[in-house]
């Protein structure tokens, strides 16, 4: 049974936070995430007014299994891997209890705190670093492994991102990026964008291993004996990497 609110972490004042348990695979994860992102509408700045980071997305659930499934080989060696938009983490708890050390980073500084209590409940808070970083900024180190979920809902983002991966994937052979996404309208022409950076792009389809009800769903909650849809069957899998 999920854990008594009373008895999670107040990270967010006037945000309390619920406890999401996934099973995915012979992997079970316990992910916090908030109650309700609206929540922290009132708190939004200029530097970061998004809310969504606050909830677990298909897309990252999708990923996460696709790691702990072992479907995504990771780098040796001591360099991190590096996560976009690590929103409540889940990726990066995926990718740290696969053995990688993983820089969780996000442009939200809430996200960060959130990411590293996650880590924290499953013991690799020691694997896990957290960073402030907005991928539509200059960034200086290079990374052999970028993992992102979720992170081109917004059109212009498709271009941000794949300028940075260009940028950031270190050369050299295996150096990749995989991004998730669950088929938004705003993805729609990320492979062209993305082979327009200089990448090249294979893409795949990865089935959400477990489903979620999202407090943010416009739809209402099924009756009893009612069953609801509330993952899709699959998402997107864009692996990419540079262009020879």
């Amino acid at each position: 049974m999920p854990s008594d609110p009373a008895s999670l972490p107040a990270l967010f004042p006037h945000a309390p936070l619920r406890e999401q348990r996934l099973q995915i695979g012979s992997h079970a994860l316990s992910i916090l995430a908030l109650c309700n992102p609206l929540d922290l509408i009132q708190t939004r700045t200029e530097k970061a007014p998004e809310v969504y980071w606050a909830e677990l997305w298909h897309a990252g659930i999708a990923l996460a299994g696709a790691l702990l499934d072992g479907e995504i080989d990771l780098p040796e060696g001591p360099e991190p891997v590096l996560e976009l938009g690590c929103g409540t983490g889940v990726v990066s708890v995926a990718a740290a209890l696969r053995g990688a050390r993983v820089l969780a980073t996000d442009f939200v500084p809430e996200a960060l705190e959130l990411t590293a209590e996650n880590a924290r409940r499953h013991g690799i808070g020691d694997r896990v670093e957290t960073r402030r970083l907005d991928f539509r900024e200059p960034y200086p180190a290079r990374h052999r492994l970028i993992l992102a979920s979720d992170c081109i809902y917004d059109p212009e983002y498709s271009k941000y991102l794949a300028e940075f991966v260009r940028a950031t994937l270190a050369p050299g052979k295996g150096s990749k990026a995989v991004l998730a996404d669950p088929d938004r309208w705003s993805a729609r022409n990320f492979s062209h964008v993305a082979r327009e950076a200089g990448l090249e792009v294979a893409c795949r389809r990865r089935a959400v291993p477990c489903a979620i009800r999202s407090p943010l769903s416009v739809r209402p909650a099924p009756k009893p004996g009612e069953v609801e849809e509330s993952a899709p069957r699959d998402v997107a899998l864009y692996e990419l990497t540079l262009a020879s």
